[in-house]
Parts: structure tokens; sequence; C-alpha cells
């Protein structure tokens, strides 16, 4: 599962995209890998989604009904540093939004983002 997201403001979202937080966000329902799921945003012309206040975190969270999902954040070029796939925002690895113990980077293989809703623990 995948975001595609689309920068916001006062025009309508394109079909099959919906507005929350300014943001045109749109659920793509096929379980791929980040690399695919990226491919699949800029196909259509938009990119993962990536957070960048609570509210919009919780467009995110609301819109995954509660399925994981990738968000555009990746640490490939820096470890440690999550940057958005927008090239806007850098999310530190210190961050409140992150689950304990994360990011972890575990066996040195992660380094894409995805959100896994509360209520899957």
């Amino acid at each position: 599962m995948s975001f595609s997201d689309i920068f916001g403001g006062s025009c309508a979202c394109p079909a099959g995209f919906s507005r929350c937080a300014g943001r045109c966000l749109k659920r793509l329902d096929v379980t791929v890998n980040y690399i695919e799921a990226e491919s699949q945003c800029a196909a259509l012309d938009a990119h993962l989604a990536v957070p960048r206040s609570d509210e919009e975190n919780q467009c995110a969270i609301n819109a995954s009904l509660d399925r994981p999902v990738w968000l555009g954040l990746t640490d490939v070029v820096t470890e440690g540093q999550f940057v958005g796939a927008d090239c806007c925002v850098v999310v530190p690895s210190n961050s409140s939004r992150w689950a304990d113990g994360q990011p972890s980077n575990r066996r040195g293989e992660q380094h894409y983002a995805i959100l896994f809703p509360k209520e899957m623990g």
C-alpha cells in the first residue's frame, strides 16, 4: 500500500484524490515495495505522501484504513536523516512521530518510512 500526494492549493484535486489538510491524497490499493510505490505515484504525476504537520499525519492515518502504507520519507542518502519525496522536509530520527525504537535501520536495510496505524500495534 502507498499514498500518492499532490500539492495542495485552491484547485480541485485530480479525479480519485481527496483533499485533507490542504493536500490531495489517494490511497493506492496494491501491495508493493517502496520503489514500486514511488513509481506508481510518479505515473500519476504525484509523489508518496509526506506528512508535515500533525493534521497531515492524521489525514494519512485516517486514509490508511488501518493498513500499513508507505510514506515519502527515506534516509538512503544520509543514514538517520529522513528526507521527504518532495525534497522540502527533513524528519530527524528523534522526531516524536516515530514509534518507540524507530527508526531502527534493522540489519542496515531499513531506509524507507512506512505508516503503521496505532491499532496495528
